[in-house]
């Protein structure tokens, strides 16, 4: 029998659903589609399956072993950070090169490029915590 989880980690194992859903609305709204609240909580609903048929699909992970003095919320943090990073240039690349092709005027570029760097900074902060965290 598993060992139970801590609530704060089966929330943080549950959040980058809602980030992801996020993700995709700002990006919907930087780019004039308006969605209407059915189409928003379809969105949200979409990202939750995903989320459940991946766990499904791939086997439990074992927590990742830290030395005893490091703490887990730093290392998280940092790890993030560095996807994040990633997130901001890869994300930065795309916006301009859509606003080339597409002329997107209403927001500035470096606001969508930060949307991207913190969604994907947030998603993975949460994703990785939650693999530090002890069962």
């Amino acid at each position: 029998m598993p060992a139970r989880r801590h609530p704060f980690t089966r929330l943080l194992q549950l959040l980058p659903a809602p980030i992801a859903a996020l993700w995709v609305l700002g990006i919907a709204r930087f780019r004039k589609w308006e969605l209407d609240p059915l189409q928003a909580m379809g969105i949200v609903a979409v990202a939750f399956a995903l989320h459940l048929i991946v766990r499904r699909a791939r086997p439990e992970r074992p927590p990742v072993p830290l030395p005893p003095q490091a703490n887990p919320r730093i290392v998280a943090t940092l790890a993030a950070g560095f996807v994040g990073i990633v997130g901001l240039i890869v994300g930065g690349l795309v916006e301009y090169v859509v606003e080339q092709a597409y002329a997107l005027q209403d927001v500035p570029w470096w606001l969508r490029t930060l949307w991207h760097g913190a969604c994907a900074f947030a998603a993975s902060w949460c994703r990785l915590l939650a693999r530090y965290s002890p069962p």
